[in-house]
């Protein structure tokens, strides 16, 4: 709140109120949502064509957005970057052996 100092309750009356606009209570945690497209579709394979290269963008695409209000550190992101990256590898030599199979 641009350095100043407030109560928990007038925290909390400000918050009922409206009053604070400034107040940040949360955020978007990318590195989680990266992390999660490049895991969980996995159970599914081929889900992973579409859910590596979302990953890997969202990734990529939030590397420098405060992760959490708590500090994190990147290593989902980093995560995220190498799974996302060895997937689509993988695609793509799945898709080389069966072009060059026929």
């Amino acid at each position: 709140m641009h350095g100043q100092h407030l109560r928990p309750a007038c925290l909390e009356v400000g918050k009922k109120k409206g009053k604070i606009k400034s107040l940040e209570n949360h955020r978007v945690l990318y590195d989680s949502t990266a992390l999660a497209l490049a895991v969980y579709p996995l159970l599914i394979f081929y889900l992973t064509l579409f859910t590596a290269p979302m990953a890997l963008y969202l990734a990529v695409r939030h590397w420098n957005t405060p992760t959490s209000i708590i500090h994190r550190t990147k290593i989902r992101l980093v995560f995220a970057i190498v799974l996302a990256t060895l997937e689509i590898i993988g695609w793509g030599m799945v898709i080389y052996f069966l072009a060059t199979r026929l």
